[in-house]
């Protein structure tokens, strides 16, 4: 008897008797009649309710093979309708009597050819798109922000974050055009929005960072030791270097506490925890250095085995390849501040806030030494102890400051701060330069601090770089 859409509905699974007179349900088989020898369709009703097309013919070995087709769907929605399944068996039974022999292999060939048609457009979709992103001002911005991660570079985070969320995501047209045909009136714009809204500053650093990214490919050509990601643009010129450098925004700071404000700043160190305590005073007894370069040490960068100690920082800044090696003796309070830090971490960074879920020690972050300091300039200027809000770089140079009002010359300071060093003998061979000088020069910072938390006066004492024979 032929199915119908009446039928299907009321179809119900065979209910069979097992040995111990309980009854179980099992799969039922409906005809809907055909040719003999040219396969039928079949509806399958299983215990569970569902309810699919089959096609079952003869293979080629005499064996009974069921081809699904798919499940009952009236409606046709993710199924097939009593007419489609018709139609698709009608469709098997001519391949049968066109001298098709094995219709399940060759329903599998077919499937595979089909899936080898798709893979191939997907594959060309693929490459149409690699190709219309080629080259992109996009694809160079990616290729110059990985270039200064794996460079070690303290600012590839900010360039990240500015090119993105100032270039890339207001400006999609313009960074899916060709980096080489973009021309300085097409970058405008972007700069333009920022100093409109009042953001000068960041409109420096996107320029910066754009002229940058430019000037990498452009060299990149010529460079052997260059990143692949930045080859391969073809820019003839940087469309940056005709746009005006806006340095008018982007002024030094000039924030520097005074004597009471450090003092009162001092006096809120052991209000601290104790790692970001042993951080901020140590970057203070060093003179003020980068705290990025401070986090990044470890307990295997350190010596106080000696009397004065050691400690070494790396310094990638600049357009410098490799990170400089800054070493910096410990003396005084300096070192006891070490010895501190290395009993809590003896392995791994030097200040560690925590582990990770494999019980690996995490550096300290620099966000929480920004919060500190943050946080503790909020309390001084509601107390009145600092006459305006400061910040970590403020710190710093104020160190510079009061050390120049101690007598530590100005290349003694750059030597202790790191501060343009970036010849030939800086980078190489100096590693020790300075020694005796940097020794005597934090053992005066560390009396004038004293005499700062007790509010007694500087006593200059010029500090230059001995001379030699």
């Amino acid at each position: 008897m032929a199915l119908s859409d009446r039928t299907i509905q009321g179809a119900k699974p065979k209910t069979l008797k097992n040995n111990d007179g309980t009854t179980r349900l099992a799969d039922d088989w409906l005809s809907d009649g055909g040719a003999r020898g040219a396969g039928r369709l079949y509806l399958r009703v299983q215990p569970s309710g569902r309810k699919s097309f089959f096609f079952r013919c003869v293979g080629p070995s005499g064996e009974r093979q069921a081809l699904p087709l798919g499940e009952y769907k009236q409606s046709g929605a993710r199924g097939l309708t009593l007419t489609a399944a018709r139609d698709a068996a009608n469709a098997l039974t001519a391949l049968l009597r066109s001298g098709v022999t094995d219709l399940r292999a060759h329903l599998e060939a077919e499937q595979r050819e089909r899936e080898r048609e798709r893979e191939a457009a997907d594959e060309a979709d693929r490459q149409a798109k690699a190709n219309a992103t080629r080259g992109t001002l996009r694809v160079l911005i990616a290729g110059y922000i990985s270039g200064l991660e794996r460079a070690g570079k303290i600012d590839w985070k900010d360039a990240k974050s500015v090119l993105r969320l100032h270039v890339i995501e207001p400006f999609p047209d313009l960074v899916d055009r060709k980096a080489a045909e973009i021309k300085p009136a097409d970058l405008r714009p972007v700069l333009a929005r920022l100093v409109d809204a009042k953001k000068g500053r960041t409109a420096g650093k996107a320029r910066s960072y754009l002229h940058a990214a430019y000037a990498a490919a452009i060299r990149a050509d010529f460079d052997p030791d260059a990143p692949a990601a930045l080859c391969g643009f073809e820019i003839e010129s940087n469309p940056v270097t005709v746009m005006p450098s806006m340095a008018h925004h982007n002024r030094a700071g000039q924030r520097v506490l005074s004597e009471l404000e450090l003092r009162a700043y001092m006096a809120k160190l052991p209000e601290q925890t104790i790692m970001t305590r042993l951080a901020l005073e140590l970057d203070l007894m060093l003179g003020g250095q980068r705290p990025t370069q401070l986090l990044r040490v470890k307990a295997a960068d350190v010596d106080v085995t000696s009397n004065p100690g050691e400690i070494v920082l790396l310094d990638p800044k600049g357009a410098r390849r490799q990170a400089r090696v800054h070493v910096l003796p410990l003396v005084g309070r300096a070192r006891e501040l070490v010895t501190k830090a290395l009993a809590l971490n003896p392995m791994g960074p030097l200040f560690s806030n925590g582990a990770d879920k494999y019980g690996r020690p995490i550096a300290l972050r620099m966000d929480t030494l920004s919060s500190a300091v943050t946080e503790m300039s909020r309390t001084m200027v509601k107390a009145g102890e600092a006459r305006s809000s400061f910040s970590m770089r403020d710190i710093r140079r104020t160190c510079e400051t009061q050390l120049a009002a101690i007598g530590v010359s100005k290349d003694m300071r750059g030597q202790l701060l790191s501060h343009g060093l970036g010849g030939v003998q800086d980078r190489n061979y100096d590693r020790h330069g300075y020694w005796t000088e940097k020794v005597t020069a934090l053992r005066g910072w560390e009396r004038r601090l004293k005499a700062v938390a007790k509010g007694k006066k500087a006593t200059v004492t010029p500090i230059k770089r001995a001379e030699t024979a």
